[in-house]
């Protein structure tokens, strides 16, 4: 009984709060912090503050590029070289809706519009991507710049960086996010021209978002456990499956939780967890 009243005043409690943190820092901002916390954890503050800084300077630079002039929606496909696009909006014919000139004037307005935002992003998206060196000059992805190499000398410095085994996990990692968006069909982008021109490009970057976020935080789960509970993979085998030591930490860790009592799981998410204190 004690037990329960002290839940129930807890998430109480942390509802109370969690409502008054809203109305002064928007969720997205929270996100954005959270990210830089973990990449500052993984890479180190440094690097993270010289990666953001060159960010916003790339953006600075790129903003006051002049766009291409647009004039139909083949410009669009053309901003970055995608042969396939070219070749099937050259098929592509227009078509009679039945609307007034009047109307068809008044959606062409509207289309050029949108393709002149559509262009003015592309540009100073792929602008920015070149000077941080993840596209190369004909608007492709750089895979260079995601080798074991190159991937070591950039995080050499940070913790993370200095364990070879997380190095050579995120280089695989890279290699396996340019081989999926190689691979990825073009025709699932057909009839969204940003997509068309840029759809392989954000498969990578997404892919390479997700690779980052993923690797950093099992790193950080296999360096508390073996900091906090002297668990090292490398030097105790649990006889679980999984591939590298990081996927094997984050498997002890799951394992723990579903051997714990419910009462210790509820404490460890009232005091860790952001949002809530667990679920009645």
């Amino acid at each position: 009984q004690h037990f329960r009243r002290m839940k129930t005043f807890a998430v109480l409690v942390l509802a109370s709060v969690a409502t008054l943190a809203s109305a002064g820092l928007e969720e997205h901002m929270m996100h954005k912090l959270d990210k830089y916390n973990l990449y500052s954890t993984c890479f180190g503050p440094e690097a993270v503050a010289q990666y953001y800084v060159g960010i916003i300077q790339a953006c600075k630079v790129c903003s006051q590029q002049e766009a291409p002039e647009v004039d139909s929606p083949q410009d669009i496909a053309n901003l970055l070289p995608n042969p396939l696009v070219a070749a099937r909006r050259r098929r592509r014919q227009a078509g009679d809706f039945g609307l007034t000139a009047e109307d068809i004037e008044g959606l062409q307005a509207g289309a050029q519009e949108l393709m002149g935002e559509m262009i003015t992003k592309i540009s100073n998206m792929t602008c920015v991507l070149r000077a941080l060196q993840w596209l190369d000059d004909e608007g492709q992805i750089n895979m260079d710049h995601f080798t074991y190499d190159s991937v070591k000398e950039l995080i050499k410095e940070s913790v993370a960086g200095q364990d070879d085994d997380f190095v050579q996990a995120l280089a695989k990692g890279y290699a396996d996010c340019g081989e999926i968006s190689k691979d990825w069909p073009q025709s699932t982008f057909e009839g969204n021209p940003l997509k068309e021109a840029f759809g392989k490009q954000h498969v990578f970057l997404m892919c390479m978002f997700k690779l980052e976020e993923r690797m950093c935080y099992k790193f950080q789960v296999y360096t508390f456990m073996k900091a906090l509970w002297g668990f090292d993979p490398e030097v105790t085998d649990l006889g679980l499956p999984h591939g590298n030591k990081f996927e094997a930490s984050v498997d002890a860790w799951k394992v723990w939780i579903e051997t714990v009592p419910e009462e210790m799981n509820f404490i460890q998410d009232l005091i860790w967890d952001r949002h809530n204190g667990g679920d009645m």
